[in-house]
């Protein structure tokens, strides 16, 4: 029957047959090819990838790409021919299955057009089978795409994970066509695609399907047989596309419009636009009331933290206002936050990412107030619940057992048992409702369930007693209005770092003597010397986060001095870039002076490296750049720039672009050292070592072996946990535990949101998988309110100590079986032999009057045995056996005399120790 089925369905896309009617769906490829050597000459491997093969499926056949990236190979890639119009579908379904999920980290569709790609990034399911969404809003353009109706070529790619081999299985590539549009905006303005993305991806999650076009295609008649059109973003709507849309809605269809109103839509809606507005003060615009009953699941009140809104006002009886803008102390603010008419809804401002539970609740009532035919669906998915509650994707009864399997290590158990009780009994009250067609009432009582189970599952999760618990806070100002309310929140919440951006390449939040001032300093003033001040009366760590060589956000007079000097980057094409070029001598001293002048006036915790690298392989490429390289390696580049890139002047092209990039770690290594030995350097480093190494010039890797740097936090944002798992295991591989690794989780990045239990369950990763922190981004209203103080009920609920901060002690661990991915490896019943011993300080520290123990710990940081103390000599020496299979640490804690005259808690740990197998699925060690 598949077969039969998807001969009609190839057929039809043979003859090029468009779709006429809503809610279609086309196969384009099923993937039932007569035999290997079909499917071979079809998908062709590129990028030295292997041959595809065959695999049966439930009566057919699925293509298996197959991975070795125990090399140099980043990815498999496989391109297959094609002629198709894709312009009136708005989303791509692909069924993928991994074999083992560490190979892997993320896999990429692409369609081909002309001289350009259409490319969409997705999550692996994992070991079974799951299918994948692809709607056209979370498609990026490389190069110049002639068009979606003009594609002619389709690309499967599977991203390396780790270092190992595996299998990833496709099937069944299919395109939808649903009956409510998100319409695309048009521009350069990275909003304009994310907003259309966290529209579609919040429907999608509550059982809603969408199809993503653009105004060229409403312009094409795009809305034919559309019931109800979303416009997230869509500032340069043309003429052309009003007209069809003022049509569309003559004939019945509805609309949503968020922030921008272009003339025309306004009276469609029964509104009139005065003005625009920007904050007064910050969390002037933090959450949106409304007041609208007749609006079934209309939530009372959502959070969104807008720093400027579109100004309307209702045309007499045409409209009115149902949510109101409301700042962060509960103040009404007198501007209209959302409106609807009899033709649609509109709101003033594109909706964030912030508070999802709570947005998708709001779009859903508002599409059910418009299309009352969806709320069985909805109410249906409600019930069903989410995909994933933190790294748990296997639905209610997976979550309730996990859950209960924490009462040994979870201090706030009978808590969380009480919520679960509660949703189960929300579920079944959900259940009734929904057999009694009450519908909007079951999603209510649903959603509040599974919020119960999301909360259960928080709270499950130990808090450690040792743990680096970071946060870069990118505006430099912190989450509040003030840094001293910024480090409570923190502190009260469990976290003990804050990593915020005080300084850029050509700018300083500081009083700086190298850098023009941010106008902040004088509206608030030194923002190192207020941060620094609050965080010591909370008790957290700063460690002052630098853009390096990056101009960005400079003002215009220290750009003009930096080009008169030739001192700015340039591109493979000549064209001039907002970067500082690295090789430049005067340069390097600009970095190193304004890095070492931060150290000498602040009492900083560390300093924090970001943008320490190039922007990409394609610069610098300036003149200073040339003869700078051929004095140093002796090379006459004969044809520059172009003749860098030839087979035997590459490598050594990479190798000096890295040594530009390490010499100003290694000089602010050296000379922190020598100022301020205790003051930490750290650095925000790419995740994808080598390929960083290769594009960016930024050998992380190397700083960590020369002991430049004293912790590292890969950014390892994703919202898959496999992917996420990947990283942070091939990077605790890399560095070979000699600093530690705390990874960056993308709480809202431009690669990842994540909510609450998602964040407690990658910080859960890194916990099981050896690492000794984690660095969360980014501390600022999105997060305040809800992330974090989510995780300071249950994952950080206890205060950690932040490890590594105090005398250092050598593991000699054995004997071992085999060295382990990310660690070492004994069987199960083995004596592990060990000795620690004291070491002296690569910085040159004293520490007196050390008193030390050691423990062996699990992966939750729950102690398992005493060792003992260690002795005088800072030396220790024993024959254990590990208690059961499973990951352990090897813990220093003691505490010894500052130069102050205070005792101090101090704490050491060894790599990982794993006991018997090593679990190949990494989820598993959870």
């Amino acid at each position: 029957m598949k077969c039969l089925i998807t001969g009609l369905l190839l057929l039809i896309l043979a003859l090029n047959v468009q779709p006429v009617q809503a809610s279609e769906s086309m196969v384009i490829d099923s993937f039932d090819y007569a035999d290997e050597t079909d499917a071979r000459n079809t998908w062709r491997p590129v990028q030295n990838s292997p041959p595809v093969s065959l695999v049966a499926r439930d009566g057919g056949q699925a293509l298996q790409l197959n991975a070795d990236f125990t090399g140099e190979l980043r990815r498999v890639v496989y391109d297959k021919d094609v002629k198709l119009d894709l312009s009136q579908w708005g989303r791509f379904t692909l069924e993928l299955r991994v074999d083992e999920p560490r190979v892997f980290s993320t896999f990429t569709l692409y369609f081909r057009s002309g001289s350009g790609w259409y490319a969409a990034t997705g999550t692996l399911p994992g070991k079974r089978w799951g299918t994948v969404h692809f709607p056209r809003s979370a498609f990026r353009i490389e190069g110049n795409p002639a068009g979606w109706d003009k594609i002619d070529g389709i690309r499967l790619s599977a991203w390396r994970g780790g270092s190992f081999t595996g299998t990833c299985l496709v099937d069944n590539l299919v395109a939808h066509r649903e009956t409510i549009a998100i319409v695309l905006g048009s521009g350069d303005d990275s909003a304009i695609q994310q907003s259309a993305d966290t529209i579609s991806t919040l429907l999608r999650e509550s059982g809603i399907m969408t199809s993503t076009i653009t105004g060229a295609d409403v312009v094409r008649g795009g809305l034919k047989d559309m019931k109800l059109a979303i416009f997230p973003y869509n500032p340069n709507m043309k003429l052309e596309e009003v007209l069809e849309v003022i049509r569309f809605v003559k004939e019945g269809g509805k609309i949503l419009v968020f922030y921008s109103l272009p003339f025309g839509l306004d009276d469609l809606l029964g509104l009139r636009r005065t003005g625009w507005k920007p904050e007064d003060f910050p969390q002037q615009y933090s959450q949106i009331r409304f007041d609208a009953p007749e609006i079934a699941g209309l939530p009372a009140q959502v959070a969104q933290a807008s720093w400027n809104i579109t100004l309307v006002e209702p045309v007499r009886d045409k409209a009115r206002v149902i949510g109101e803008w409301y700042d962060s102390q509960g103040r009404k603010s007198g501007a209209p936050a959302m409106t609807i008419s009899e033709n649609g809804a509109y709101m003033s401002h594109i909706v964030l990412s912030d508070d999802p539970l709570g947005k998708q609740q709001m779009l859903v009532a508002l599409l059910g107030h418009f299309l009352p035919e969806i709320w069985p669906t909805v109410a249906q998915k409600a019930i069903e619940g989410p995909s994933q509650i933190g790294h748990l994707t296997e639905g209610s009864e997976a979550i309730d057992k996990w859950i209960r399997l924490q009462a040994p290590v979870s201090a706030q158990y009978d808590a969380a048992e009480r919520l679960l009780v509660a949703a189960e009994e929300g579920l079944e009250a959900a259940k009734k409702a929904y057999e009694e067609q009450r519908y909007p009432e079951a999603v209510e009582l649903a959603a509040t369930a599974w919020d119960q189970k999301t909360k259960a599952y928080i709270l499950a999760h130990p808090s450690r007693e040792v743990e680096f618990r970071g946060t870069w806070n990118h505006s430099g100002t912190g989450a509040y209005a003030t840094w001293d309310e910024s480090m409570r929140n923190l502190k009260e919440n469990g976290f003990n770092a804050v990593l915020p951006n005080m300084l850029w390449g050509g700018l300083a939040l500081y009083e700086s003597e190298y850098l023009p001032h941010h106008s902040v300093v004088a509206e608030r003033g030194d923002q190192i010397a207020e941060c620094v001040e609050a965080a010591k009366r909370h008790g957290l760590e700063v460690h002052v986060w630098k853009v390096n060589w990056r101009l960005g956000n400079t003002t215009a007079a220290f750009r003009q001095r930096m080009r008169n000097e030739g001192r700015l980057a340039r591109h493979f094409n000549g064209q001039e870039l907002d970067w500082l070029c690295p090789s430049d001598p005067r340069n390097l001293q600009l970095e190193l002076d304004t890095l070492l002048e931060v150290v000498t006036k602040y009492d900083v915790d560390g300093i924090h490296f970001d943008y320490i690298r190039y922007s990409d392989n394609n610069s610098c490429f300036c003149d200073g750049c040339r003869e700078r390289f051929q004095r140093d390696t002796g090379i006459t580049v004969t044809n520059w720039p172009s003749g860098v890139r030839a087979s035997h002047i590459q490598p050594i092209w990479i190798q000096w672009r890295c040594d530009q990039i390490s010499r100003l770690v290694q000089q602010v290594s050296e000379e922190v050292r020598k100022i301020k030995p205790q003051v930490r350097i750290s650095a925000a480093v790419f995740a994808n070592y080598p390929a960083c190494r290769e594009v960016n010039g930024q050998d992380w890797v190397y700083w960590a072996k020369q002991g430049w740097v004293d912790f590292l936090c890969p950014m390892n944002y994703t919202e898959s946990d496999t992917a996420f798992a990947a990283r942070v295991t091939e990077q605790l591989h890399l560095v070979e535990g000699r600093v530690p690794l705390y990874p960056g989780i993308g709480v809202v990045s431009s690669s990842s949101t994540l909510s609450a239990d998602r964040v407690a369950g990658q910080i859960a990763l890194t916990r099981h998988l050896g690492a000794d922190g984690f660095t969360v981004f980014d501390y600022g209203t999105r997060i305040s309110s809800s992330i974090i103080p989510a995780l300071g009920e249950g994952t950080l609920s206890q205060p950690a100590l932040i490890p590594e901060t105090g005398p250092r002690y050598s593991f000699d661990i054995g004997p071992l079986t085999r060295e382990a991915t990310y660690g070492r490896h004994i069987e199960v019943g083995a004596a592990l032999e060990f000795s620690v011993q004291q070491i002296s300080d690569s910085k040159g520290r004293e520490f007196a009057d050390i008193q030390a123990s050691l423990v062996l710990e699990d992966a939750n940081g729950t102690i398992i045995r005493e060792l003992g103390d260690i002795g005088a000599d800072g030396s220790l020496s024993l024959t254990i056996t590990p208690p059961a299979p499973g990951l352990y640490r090897l813990r220093i804690r003691g505490s010894y005399t500052a130069e102050s005259g205070d005792r101090r808690e101090f704490s050491s740990r060894s790599a990982p120790i794993i006991v018997g197998d090593l679990r190949e699925d990494i989820l598993a060690l959870l």
